[in-house]
């Protein structure tokens, strides 16, 4: 009897679900994916080596690895370590110049304890960091090799308040009654950025009338793109109204009304008047900048003026652009954890999730601004991940994955449980961090706090979210994504046992396209010697005493172990991969033919019938202790190099009676894997 399994696009299903043959996934499942990649397109590769990258200046502390991206071709991974910031940029840490190789370094505030805490967002070259024990900062690209690191100046300068405003009665025509006319005055630079508001000047004169004016002067503020004139409404209310604008330091006022929806702004330095409250949370919309969750304040957002992000001034009454102060009223108090736009802006708590409405002409403004909770299934502090049109986030115990969509017309839809048919790769663990990489396959990587890497293909609208597990010979701690050429690059730092001492290397996963055997990356902690033709292969420093899993131009060696930072071949090379190895293993669900015969009998895959995918050798068996080997070479081949081949096969595997059927597919050296379909050809028998 024969049973394909044509896709795998369902990835590694929960054992509590061997028995839902009833389920669609379960016809595209597998029982074990570790290390092996499912594609959008259901076949199954062997995921590609991680290259190291360099070791952290001080093994012994925590580093958090930060993406930094201006644009697609300008792109950084920032790594945060205690009191201090490296940079890496394209696979190699920046310099302090083009003529000076030390790797450039910037002093922070932030501790070994802090880094995991802190919350960014980041427009143009100019990225904002929170932490509640520290002032808002921008850490600002300011040069090809240069960053910095400040605190947010919020406001304007004292220095642009204009001086008090000399006030003069001209003309002719006045009135008969004595008035009293109070005026302050505001300066605009060019950046739309209005000042606080002159002391006030006041005259009392006839009235003034439609030939008769107050003429107001002031000295001039430099940088100063045009200056608007306010006035008292009444016998010194204080509300002042505007009544023109002058590019000039002069105004005459011939009786004009106060326009009392536009007054000067009102003084606000955030977070540290009356007392110190810093926001722990920030995020950006409609051209504000927005923060949150401070220690007095937690279910509250501050949202800058509309443009001018570094501004929460507002005025009375409140204009359309002013800043926005905003509590959530919940059922409980959940501190505000992440804000994000996606379509609209969404406010993630730790007890549930609100989009927040922003009136018919979805504009935020203070006067559109509420906000109604779409799920009760809050978020924890993991970063979520913004896909093409969706939005995935760890829920507060940090064990599971939901996604959500936006969506207005479907006001209650709370999004889907992405683990449940996976739990187990999440029981008794959390995700510590999580990335999404679009490009090329639509992969969300998550760091598990055991140190093994989760990943999950995700593809909404296809209704697709295959899980597969990955480890590595150390411990993960944590992820980054930038775009590096044409590709969303993920970048690891992993802690490894080097002759008995830990040490913390960043490592950048590579990419899996290469068809060509010399090429094939399936190491980690990597690197690729490429030249004259050489025994002798250094720069293996950080591998010392480790066995490595060599290619010597497309041939596999065994048994190099480091040595003096060196390995010696047993037959020059001109290109060589070496690294730590690793294992790729598939296991499939075995033989369901999907009623009552699956019950009481036993199964003999005597054969399996697969198609390869640019694949090149491999084993097959009934279990890990019974495998036997993919044939690697064709009569084609004669005695060159093997290259990676498109074919099918028929196996013949080891005989062996079970229940399930279960197949086990695995790579052991480091070269390409990848399969497309399966066809087990199986005898079944009563159990006996």
């Amino acid at each position: 009897m024969k049973k394909s399994q044509r896709s795998f696009s369902a990835g590694e299903l929960d054992p509590a679900l061997r028995e839902r043959s009833d389920l669609e996934q379960f016809s595209a499942g597998l029982a074990l994916c570790e290390n092996f990649i499912v594609r959008p397109q259901g076949g199954v590769y062997n995921r590609p080596g991680m290259r190291y990258v360099g070791q952290l200046a001080d093994s012994t502390k925590k580093a958090r690895l930060i993406p930094f991206q201006f644009n697609v071709e300008q792109t950084y991974i920032l790594e945060f370590t205690n009191l201090q910031v490296r940079v890496i940029a394209d696979g190699a840490y920046l310099p302090v110049s083009a003529v000076d190789p030390t790797i450039f370094t910037l002093t922070t505030v932030y501790t070994e304890e802090e880094i995991f805490e802190i919350q960014y967002t980041q427009t143009a070259d100019t990225m904002t960091i929170v932490h509640q024990d520290h002032p808002p900062a921008e850490l600002t690209r300011t040069g090809t090799y240069t960053f910095t690191l400040s605190g947010i100046v919020f406001q304007a300068a004292a220095s642009r308040i204009p001086a008090a405003p000399t006030l003069l009665a001209v003309g002719t025509g006045q009135g008969t009654e004595q008035k009293t006319y109070t005026y302050v005055i505001t300066s605009t630079d060019l950046n739309g950025v209005e000042s606080l508001a002159s002391p006030e000047t006041s005259i009392t004169t006839l009235e003034s009338s439609n030939t008769a004016a107050v003429q107001i002067t002031w000295p001039v503020v430099a940088g100063t793109e045009y200056y608007t004139v306010y006035r008292d409404t009444g016998q010194g209310n204080q509300v002042y109204g505007a009544v023109g604008y002058a590019k000039t330091e002069l105004f005459n006022d011939f009786n004009l009304n106060p326009n009392v929806s536009q007054t000067p702004p009102t003084n606000n330095v955030p977070f540290v008047d009356p007392v110190v409250d810093y926001p722990g949370v920030v995020g950006l919309y409609q051209q504000r900048r927005l923060f949150a969750n401070t220690p007095k304040q937690p279910q509250t957002f501050f949202a800058s003026q509309t443009g001018v992000s570094n501004s929460l001034r507002s005025s009375t009454p409140l204009r359309d652009t002013d800043a926005i102060t905003f509590t959530i009223a919940g059922r409980q108090v959940n501190e505000i954890r992440h804000i994000i736009d996606l379509e609209s802006l969404v406010i993630m708590t730790s007890g549930a999730i609100y989009p927040v409405s922003e009136g018919s002409d979805f504009v935020l403004t203070p006067y559109t601004v509420s906000a109604r909770a779409k799920t009760y299934v809050g978020a924890s502090n993991v970063r979520p991940v913004v896909t093409i049109d969706s939005v995935i986030y760890v829920t507060e115990k940090g064990n599971r994955l939901r996604d959500m969509i936006n969506n207005k017309e479907v006001p209650g839809d709370g999004g889907t449980d992405l683990t449940i048919a996976a739990f187990h790769l999440f029981t008794g663990r959390s995700v510590v961090e999580m990335v999404y990489a679009h490009e090329p396959y639509g992969i969300v990587w998550c760091v598990m706090d055991d140190g093994k890497l989760n990943a999950m293909t995700y593809n909404k609208q296809a209704g697709m979210w295959a899980w597969h597990r990955h480890v590595t010979d150390g411990f993960c701690e944590s992820i980054a994504m930038v775009t590096e050429d044409r590709r969303d690059a993920i970048y690891i730092l992993v802690r490894r046992t080097i002759n008995g001492v830990e040490k913390r290397y960043v490592e950048r996963m590579e990419t899996r396209e290469e068809v060509i055997p010399e090429d094939a990356f399936f190491v980690d902690s990597g690197i690729t010697y490429s030249g004259v033709a050489a025994n002798v292969i250094s720069g293996l420093d950080h591998l010392e005493g480790r066995e490595l899993a060599v290619l010597a131009d497309g041939n596999v060696v065994k048994n190099m172990i480091v040595a003096g930072g060196s390995i010696t071949l047993p037959r020059a090379a001109t290109k060589v991969q070496l690294g730590l190895g690793y294992e790729s293993t598939l296991g499939t669900l075995g033989v369901n033919i999907g009623d009552t015969r699956d019950y009481g009998t036993v199964k003999n895959v005597a054969q399996l019938h697969v198609s390869m995918f640019q694949s090149r050798g491999g084993f097959v068996g009934p279990s890990v202790d019974q495998l036997v080997e993919i044939k690697p070479r064709f009569d084609s081949d004669g005695y060159d190099t093997i290259h990676p081949k498109t074919y099918k096969t028929t196996i013949n595997i080891r005989p062996d009676w079970n229940s399930n059927g279960e197949t086990i597919f695995q790579q052991k050296d480091p070269l390409p894997c990848a399969i497309l379909s399966i066809t087990p050809d199986f005898d079944m028998s009563e159990e006996q």
